[in-house]
């Protein structure tokens, strides 16, 4: 009887049948656990969604273009503080602008990235180009977008002040 009456609410129960399943079975020790446990597997199912599945059409394409814009930003952001007198971090980065220029640099590592980029539009259906362009995004968000504005915006302060 317990079992049918768990197996019916992992495989097909509606939220509605979830509080008479827990005020049925709050006694049990235990049971609060495994319902709790099992809560987010029903709404899953009972939304039709499968998380190992293929990402979401629109889903690449956004994080291509995101990349993009944190690609230029990042370049732009970066000759401005430049010339503001601002070191650049990256000592990998900071080596090639001695040898070859800053503008240099900058163009060529951008363009690069910017013109890879796109080859994720290829791989679109797999859930491997959702991840790798999330990681690039979150990476350049956390060391390049958020330090760059921090300092732009004080120095934006600074002049207005």
């Amino acid at each position: 009887m317990v079992m049918r009456r768990v197996r019916s609410f992992l495989v097909g129960a509606s939220t509605r049948t979830l509080r008479p399943f827990v005020s049925h079975f709050s006694p049990t020790v235990g049971t609060t656990l495994l319902v709790s446990g099992a809560a987010p597997l029903t709404r899953c199912y009972d939304h039709g969604r499968v998380r190992t599945g293929p990402p979401s059409v629109e889903t690449v394409p956004r994080l291509v273009l995101l990349n993009v814009m944190l690609q230029t930003f990042d370049g732009l952001a970066t000759y401005y503080g430049l010339s503001l007198g601002v070191q650049e971090g990256n000592p990998v980065m900071r080596a090639a602008m001695m040898h070859w220029g800053v503008a240099e640099t900058l163009l060529g590592t951008k363009g690069v990235a910017c013109l890879m980029l796109p080859f994720f539009l290829l791989l679109r259906h797999r859930r491997l180009s959702v991840w790798a362009l999330a990681l690039i995004a979150g990476v350049y968000l956390t060391l390049s977008f958020v330090p760059w504005l921090t300092i732009l915006l004080t120095e934006a302060r600074l002049i207005l002040a």
